[in-house]
């Protein structure tokens, strides 16, 4: 779990292994989440992993797929 709309709410991530889809799942802040937010990640997305990818202090999502053996960076663009 983190934060991606920098508000400190709790955000979900999941990974879609048979879309080649990751999806978002922003917090309402009354406990609740909003719909997914789905993004295209590489083919059969298996692991996630939440960092600064690009030094904005912001998170972003690493995403590594593995039937086309390479990682996606999916960089947050949500707080600019």
């Amino acid at each position: 779990m983190a934060a991606f709309d920098n508000l400190e709410e709790a955000e979900k991530y999941a990974r879609q292994q048979y879309s080649d889809n990751v999806s978002v799942l922003l917090g309402n802040g009354e406990g609740n989440f909003e719909q997914a937010l789905s993004f295209g990640a590489g083919s059969n997305p298996r692991w996630l992993a939440v960092g600064d990818f690009n030094g904005d202090r912001v998170p972003d999502l690493a995403v590594a797929n593995y039937r086309s053996n390479n990682v996606s960076v999916l960089i947050n663009n949500t707080c600019r």
